[in-house]
């Protein structure tokens, strides 16, 4: 069978991309979290990019990926959708998770707590 390459837009990719991601959130609201954290960008040649935090998600989309694209390539009419991921290495961006990271970035936005926290004599690791 010939294989259809049906031009869409950015629009429809990001309708399409949530409608299948809508499906994962009461099966795996992990997955579901990482596939609407970011949104997917339309590069040339059909590819769709996705900027994901680390292995471990790269490993989550891996296992949906067949269905994802199946999904995205029937509804938007183009069998050359592809997907590429690529993991975010700006650690700027990258959000905090432990006690002490939570509360050294707060105290990057408000020197005051830090200050607190000193004159409270405070521990923050738990």
């Amino acid at each position: 069978s010939e294989k259809i390459s049906n031009e869409f837009t950015d629009d429809q990719l990001q309708v399409e991309w949530l409608v299948f991601v809508s499906t994962l959130k009461g099966i795996n609201p992990n997955l579901h979290i990482t596939l609407t954290n970011n949104k997917p960008v339309l590069m040339g040649d059909f590819n769709v990019g996705f900027v994901i935090d680390n292995k471990v998600q790269e490993d989550e989309i891996r296992r949906i990926r067949g269905e994802l694209l199946g999904h995205l390539r029937r509804k938007l009419k183009n069998d050359f959708i592809q997907l590429e991921t690529e993991i975010n290495n700006d650690i700027k961006k990258m959000k905090p998770y432990t006690p002490s990271e939570k509360f050294k970035k707060l105290a990057e936005k408000n020197p005051a707590i830090k200050k607190l926290k000193d004159q409270l004599d405070l521990e923050i690791d738990f």
